[in-house]
């Protein structure tokens, strides 16, 4: 099992390898780029009164994303202690609907995206929209909302970063998305196991493990504690518990929308997910 899970990795590994290029871990961000700065202090990565970590969010692709993105940012700006986290929202208007919503993030407009061209966030990479950067200007994490940005922000300002995992969570996290359904069930458990329990808010990788517990591996025991698990963990980070329905594929089982299905989880508690 051990030089299956291995060989698994390294054929993972080699794909990623092969995807096209784009921002990286541990790389100094490019500049950020911008025609118009609309709301909060413009950040100037890696200088000394730069945050511990900035998190910039793209939207000038997909600005449509933004309205329902606005709480998850707000939240994602609020509570740290001063200087820790700097959010900034980059559209391509200041019309934007959402950005009027916008209180404790800085907002800037790149009429023609091109931070994003110059990070290399293009096609079919677009969707993972959110790169952190420390206070060295370095690059610490590439992904989308809900998918281990929580659990990386909690280590990175704990002063304990892990620069290494993170690469290879992000790896394998789009590498397990694009090819699952051709995955056997033991070599993916031995590898998403270990990942969740160290992102327990990763909603991707959560949904990914409880998707092979409950079909491929027909561990139904498991599953039901998996999922027990990852709620309890994600109660108070909404898009992961959304990436977490979504990955695990969970609502199309019971036949339930998406957004009844995370009301039913919040407000109504497990039983729903769990019957």
């Amino acid at each position: 099992m051990k030089a299956l899970c291995s060989s698994f990795c390294v054929a993972l590994l080699a794909v990623a390898a092969a995807a096209p290029a784009q921002v990286r871990l541990g790389m100094r961000a490019p500049k950020v780029l911008y025609d118009q700065w609309v709301r909060g202090e413009a950040p100037e990565l890696g200088s000394a009164d730069a945050a511990s970590v900035t998190v910039v969010a793209f939207y000038c692709r997909r600005p449509e994303l933004l309205r329902g993105d606005v709480d998850y940012l707000e939240a994602l700006a609020a509570g740290r202690p001063e200087g820790a986290l700097r959010v900034l929202v980059m559209v391509p208007d200041a019309e934007t609907p959402g950005v009027e919503r916008l209180q404790r993030c800085a907002v800037a407009v790149d009429e023609e995206g091109l931070t994003e061209r110059a990070w290399l966030l293009l096609p079919p990479h677009c969707h993972r929209n959110l790169v952190a950067v420390d206070d060295d200007g370095a690059v610490v994490f590439v992904g989308a909302p809900g998918a281990g940005v929580e659990d990386m922000l909690q280590r990175e300002l704990a002063g304990a970063p892990d620069r290494g995992y993170e690469e290879r969570a992000r790896a394998w996290r789009r590498q397990l998305v694009d090819n699952y359904d051709d995955l056997a069930s033991g070599p993916t458990v031995a590898l998403l196991a270990p990942l969740v329990e160290r992102s327990p808010r990763d909603g991707v990788l959560a949904g990914l493990l409880y998707l092979t517990y409950a079909t491929k591996a027909n561990d139904q025991l498991r599953a039901r504690s998996l999922c027990a698990a990852a709620i309890r963990a994600m109660q108070d980070a909404p898009r992961a518990l959304a990436a977490f329905l979504r990955a695990s594929r969970l609502l199309a089982f019971i036949g339930v929308p998406v957004t009844l299905g995370i009301a039913a989880v919040v407000w109504v508690g497990m039983p729903l997910v769990l019957s």
